[in-house]
């Protein structure tokens, strides 16, 4: 694959993504060729785009025939229900389980770090428990990833709570690493502070 529509994708989001996605299925129709990119070993966004692209080749009608059912969902009869939006999260969570398992995988990562901005919150979150239903190591660095970017309260809460499902080695693992980056970049943000303050 071309390296540069491979960065192109990695660094784009919501509807500019899409189109840019797209555009890349059309030139690479020989899924072998996105198959063997997978196992040459590149960092986890770039080695994640190109499972995301093998599984919009190999399950296009089934991904979008998920992405048309979430977003048919009547939310605010859903609020109404006893069980409320966590109804919604459980059922896709029991059905990746049983029904779907790692087959929709690759799209609960696309809608996770592609579109997390340009969709309610309730639509991250549905595909945050798609990911709890399947847990896995490669699950982790994009849930790590909303968990960092994400301004949302209840995306954050949420995707703590799917970390704990996750593989926990391999969790625990990211998470001192982003806790011990946050330290270094507030331990920096305090010197700048007092700095700036007291120069």
């Amino acid at each position: 694959m071309d390296n540069t529509l491979l960065l192109t994708l990695i660094q784009t989001k919501g509807p500019v993504y899409t189109f840019h996605r797209d555009k890349a299925l059309t030139a690479f129709v020989n899924q072998n060729e996105l198959s063997t990119k997978v196992e040459q070993g590149l960092d986890w966004e770039a080695e994640i785009q190109i499972s995301i692209l093998v599984g919009w080749q190999e399950h296009r009608v089934f991904f979008q025939s998920i992405l048309n059912e979430v977003k048919s969902v009547d939310i605010e009869e859903q609020r109404k229900k006893i069980t409320g939006l966590n109804g919604i999260w459980q059922t896709y969570r029991i059905r990746t389980e049983t029904e779907f398992q790692s087959k929709i995988l690759p799209l609960a990562w696309e809608m996770i770090l592609k579109h997390s901005d340009d969709s309610p919150n309730w639509i991250t979150v549905t595909f945050l428990h798609v990911l709890a239903g399947y847990p896995t190591v490669k699950s982790i660095s994009p849930i790590i990833w909303l968990l960092e970017n994400t301004n949302d309260n209840l995306i954050r809460e949420q995707a703590g709570k799917v970390l704990t499902i996750m593989p926990q080695e391999a969790a625990v693992t990211a998470l001192e690493e982003l806790s011990e980056k946050h330290l270094v970049i507030n331990q920096v943000v305090e010197d700048t502070l007092y700095k700036i303050q007291n120069d």
